[in-house]
């Protein structure tokens, strides 16, 4: 029967979307391919004033049409005055995609190039704030977002993630230019990109480790989110990497046993969190970061290299490589070295317990081994 509702649901909202006069659908020539994107415009929009722009991507095997349903991101677009684009992926191995390397190693699209295309065009045929221009997607999307604040982050501002992540190529090669807003909203127990990572995908704490470091943030708090909805299985907890390089700040939405979903999404898929509704959660990120703020407060700080100091976060242990001689220590961004028992174990890694420390930033050295702990 949920089954049934959720098709009737989709074929309601469906029918609604696409009768909309504020869709139109476009397309523009990339590499001898004929790229599609549809142009979501709110009731608002006045071609005199320039507005922000989301780029709304949809997952492996998806289509934009059904990212725009199954986000609802529209109808946040036509409260906050925002234009909204779902670009198409093209087919590889029988299922649209984008290519982000790893999982879709063999793929020769330039979906990178097609969106810096599709975004001169947009520009021009649209009144845009380039500042102010904010990239999203469910799953493969949420990877493609990640790419985007790589490899063209010198039109990006902020990204944010749902049920996605980085491959391993993509983390190494990564290249952005600016600090990063980076939101991340995922399931502990997503089945599809795992929580804890896999061969073709980094874990989701790697991935906040990896821009937490990079925007050289200092600490982590973590606040549990009411469980409105306790039939929907699943609760939330909110980790707050802050305070950043640039005045950024890092968010990762921890869905505890939450499934390969879109929290809050009017189709209500087995595994949904309703606890929170993510497209409301991400425009909210999106709204308060511009450009050229970023670009110009960036360029006047000494961002941290990509992965100069590994980062982990961690409530009560920590494993760092070293040698029986070299006990570690334990220093705090104010410079005071700390008292934290550790145990060394014969295959030559010291763990060290962090659990009676307050919240913060500390720095674990154990000979010429370094590493930033995020303790929350």
């Amino acid at each position: 029967m949920k089954k049934i509702i959720c098709f009737l649901t989709f074929t309601l909202l469906l029918s609604s979307y696409a009768t909309s006069q504020s869709l139109v659908t476009k397309t523009l020539m990339h590499d001898d391919l004929e790229r599609e994107y549809q142009v979501y415009l709110p009731a608002s929009y006045d071609s005199s004033m320039e507005v922000p722009l989301v780029l709304n991507f949809h997952g492996l095997g998806s289509n934009a049409t059904e990212q725009q349903l199954y986000s609802a991101l529209n109808q946040v677009a036509d409260t906050a005055g925002f234009i909204l684009v779902a670009p198409q992926g093209t087919e590889y191995l029988g299922r649209t995609h984008w290519n982000v390397g790893g999982f879709t190693v063999g793929s020769t699209v330039d979906d990178v190039g097609f969106v810096d295309a599709m975004l001169d065009s947009l520009l021009l045929d649209y009144a845009i704030d380039s500042d102010r221009v904010y990239s999203t997607g469910m799953s493969n999307g949420g990877y493609m977002s990640y790419l985007l604040a790589c490899q063209l982050s010198d039109r990006i501002t902020a990204i944010a993630s749902v049920t996605g992540s980085m491959t391993p190529p993509m983390l190494t090669d990564c290249d952005p230019q600016h600090s990063t807003p980076v939101m991340q909203i995922h399931g502990t127990a997503d089945p599809t990109v795992p929580y804890s990572g896999a061969v073709f995908s980094e874990s989701i704490p790697d991935v906040m480790s990896y821009w937490s470091s990079y925007n050289g943030c200092d600490s982590v708090e973590m606040m549990e989110i009411p469980d409105i909805n306790e039939a929907d299985g699943s609760t939330v907890d909110r980790f707050s990497y802050t305070p950043c390089d640039a005045d950024v700040e890092n968010v990762l939405y921890r869905v505890n046993e939450g499934r390969h979903t879109w929290p809050g999404s009017p189709l209500n898929f087995p595994g949904t969190n309703y606890d929170i509704v993510a497209s409301v959660e991400i425009w909210n990120f999106f709204r308060q970061y511009d450009l050229e703020t970023l670009q110009m407060t960036s360029s006047t700080q000494d961002i941290p290299a990509p992965r100069t100091l590994p980062a982990v976060m961690s409530r009560d242990y920590v494993n760092i490589s070293g040698s029986a001689v070299h006990l570690p220590t334990v220093i705090a961004i104010s410079g005071a070295r700390l008292d934290a028992p550790a145990h060394y174990s014969s295959d030559g890694v010291w763990t060290v317990d962090i659990s009676r420390l307050p919240a913060g930033t500390y720095i674990v050295i154990s000979g010429s081994a370094r590493m930033r702990v995020l303790k929350y």
